[in-house]
């Protein structure tokens, strides 16, 4: 099983080999990523095939393990591990399986861009790096790998650095989510101090003995970090501004990778949240607010990508408000399916933009007539998403909703009833917008084999992975059963009429979205307004950083170099007035004294004579003043 450790190497190896290429050859290369991934996918399934049939002895006996430590801190071994268990075989087929659809889709939507061998260099990476956190066997390794995705996201979303937008996408992603990876590391390091240990072997059976308090600061340092990666209110302002990337970019990071990262944390480390407590219900509450916050955003948005970036959000606090309720089997179901029928979406949409050169839904209309077989693809992604039966969705929604009611969590119940009613609404305006009325775009073709050939495969799973309901329930350890009727018959109803509703609305015309627009302006402003979440962090955290930094930029200007210009100023005349002290009073002296002892050398040396007599005249007139000195002395 040591071939388990190829599956995020492959594609680390394409991006080793692709990056010291030039341009020209990385271009000449898409075959390597490609074939990575492809590799990578194969070998996955084989994997979840050995982990099959899973169940709870699979659960408590990991079918491979490996640890290799590389440090020690305070006696405790730090390294990298492979860990292959029934949930981290699941997403390593889905991450495989959607990244070879969207490498092979992009051969033909990046084809014309002069970069796009640096574009599979960074895929290639953040596949690689998402494939070793599924893998990881320890927290460490898991933020290790999840920085790495940070930085390759940073880097896809701003691709085509060149224009503002993504420019700016990208600087406000990588903060964002730069802010819930700080609540990560104090968690880690408060699970660190708890246990003295990352290993999940280790730190999720201790955490049923910790205090409390404990778990709760622990839970909810994970979670906060969950929160940035999976765009959770209300740090989920990053993700629809992040549609300014490659669109088979987004359907990757935005749909089954990054996104679903936040998912996967908490539903690995579910056990330190249910010692909490606390923290499920904060996990609950977050999900249910981004789901209707990322709901009612969707219906107002024109942009395509937008109203499936605001409907990823939603789906994600779908599964937020599955793992609030304390459930890691239908959290990671409709991770699974979404990753799938969301991705399929994005695809799509790549396919849509592509053939009619516009991201605007008002500038399409009638593409069922040219566009058929995207049509019919499409429609199932969309259908899945409304959670209609037998689609993907439905199976995933309703293991939600029967967990909420399971556990008599009933209001949050009533609104995740109410955040499906708002999704089947938007399916259906995204739909009939795009596909029915009449056309507005008379240049739209059908896209070429390149992105349809992974379109139609998500698709094919899309319509069946549903029906595996019980065996993935099994596979997880869990016991599988189809959901209760009147489950299904309750969540089924409310689907069709959203789509009902917005069928009447936009397929029929009935509604008159000017007049609705008025009658409830401080409502539709509200939401045009993203509910000001953006204008809140603008006027505090943005503007206020502006003016503090324009605060400390004023007193550097005015006491700092004030101070740093003055003492430079005094320096400079006190060296002055040492240099004219030195040069008229010391050099003066010893100047002077050398001009002393010259002029005295000069009067000397005219005694020297060279005649015999008159030194003896000297020598006399010497003996004569002495005598007289003595004569003198004594007298005295």
């Amino acid at each position: 099983m040591s071939w388990v450790i190829a599956i995020p190497v492959l594609p680390a190896l394409a991006f080793v080999l692709l990056l010291p290429l030039s341009r020209k050859f990385r271009n000449k290369m898409l075959w390597l990523p490609i074939t990575g991934i492809a590799v990578s996918a194969i070998l996955s399934i084989v994997a979840f095939l050995k982990v099959w049939p899973g169940g709870e002895e699979a659960i408590q006996e990991p079918i491979f393990h490996v640890f290799a430590p590389i440090a020690h801190v305070g006696g405790s071994a730090l390294g990298a591990g492979v860990l292959l268990d029934p949930v981290s075989a699941a997403m390593l087929v889905v991450v495989t399986v959607v990244g070879l659809c969207v490498q092979i889709y992009s051969l033909s939507y990046m084809h014309s861009d002069e970069r796009r061998g640096w574009y599979y260099t960074v895929l290639s990476l953040f596949t690689a790096a998402m494939l070793g956190l599924v893998v990881a066997d320890n927290f460490l390794q898991l933020y290790g790998m999840w920085e790495v995705m940070g930085l390759c996201s940073y880097l896809l979303i701003g691709f085509w650095h060149e224009e503002e937008g993504p420019r700016k996408a990208s600087i406000k992603a990588f903060l964002t989510t730069r802010v819930g990876d700080i609540g990560f590391a104090l968690g880690l390091a408060a699970m660190f101090t708890a246990t003295h240990s990352f290993s999940f072997a280790v730190v999720l059976p201790a955490a049923a003995h910790w205090a409390p308090g404990v778990a709760t600061v622990v839970a909810l340092g994970l979670l906060f970090g969950a929160m940035g990666k999976s765009a959770q209110v209300p740090l989920h302002v990053w993700l629809p501004d992040a549609m300014a990337g490659p669109t088979p970019a987004s359907a990757l990071i935005h749909a089954a990778t990054m996104v679903a990262a936040g998912v996967y944390l908490v539903a690995r480390s579910l056990p330190i949240f249910e010692a909490s407590g606390v923290a499920l219900t904060v996990t609950l509450v977050v999900g249910l607010t981004t789901a209707l916050v990322g709901g009612i955003q969707a219906v107002v948005q024109y942009d395509i990508k937008k109203v499936l970036a605001y409907s990823t959000i939603s789906q994600l606090g779908y599964m937020f408000i599955a793992l609030g309720a304390g459930s890691q089997l239908a959290g990671l179901y409709h991770l699974v399916t979404h990753a799938f029928f969301k991705s399929l979406l994005f695809l799509g949409a790549g396919a849509i933009i592509h053939a009619c050169h516009t991201q605007d839904m008002r500038e399409m209309g009638a593409l069922r007539k040219s566009m058929p077989i995207t049509t019919i693809v499409f429609t199932v992604g969309t259908l899945a998403l409304a959670g209609i039966f037998p689609l993907s969705g439905f199976w995933s929604k309703d293991e939600i909703l029967t967990v909420l009611a399971h556990e008599h969590h009933y209001v949050a119940f009533g609104l995740a009833l109410l955040a499906a009613l708002i999704t089947a609404f938007y399916c259906a305006r995204l739909w009939f917008r795009v596909f029915g009325g009449e056309s507005h775009n008379h240049h739209a073709h059908e896209a070429d084999a390149k992105m349809l050939a992974p379109m139609v495969l998500l698709a094919a799973i899309t319509l069946v992975i549903g029906f595996a309901t019980p065996m993935f329930a099994t596979f997880l350890g869990h016991e599988g059963e189809w959901p209760a009727i009147a489950m299904a018959a309750s969540s089924s109803a409310v689907a069709v009429a959203g789509l009902l509703a917005g069928w009447w609305a936009f397929g029929l015309g009935k509604l008159d979205t000017a007049k609705v627009k008025a009658q409830f302006a401080w409502a539709y402003a509200l939401v045009a307004n993203k509910f000001y979440f953006d204008a809140v962090y603008e006027a505090v955290f943005v503007r206020g950083f502006v003016k503090i930094a324009t605060l400390l930029w004023r007193f550097d200007g005015s006491v700092v170099d004030a101070v740093v210009n003055g003492a430079a100023r005094l320096w400079r005349q006190t060296s002055e007035y040492a240099w004219a002290f030195d040069g008229s009073v010391i050099d003066g002296a010893v100047n002077g004294a050398a001009s002393a002892v010259k002029s005295g050398g000069a009067r000397a040396r005219r005694l020297q004579t060279g005649q015999v007599q008159a030194y003896q005249r000297f020598v006399l007139g010497a003996a004569i003043a002495l005598v007289l000195l003595l004569v003198l002395v004594k007298g005295a």
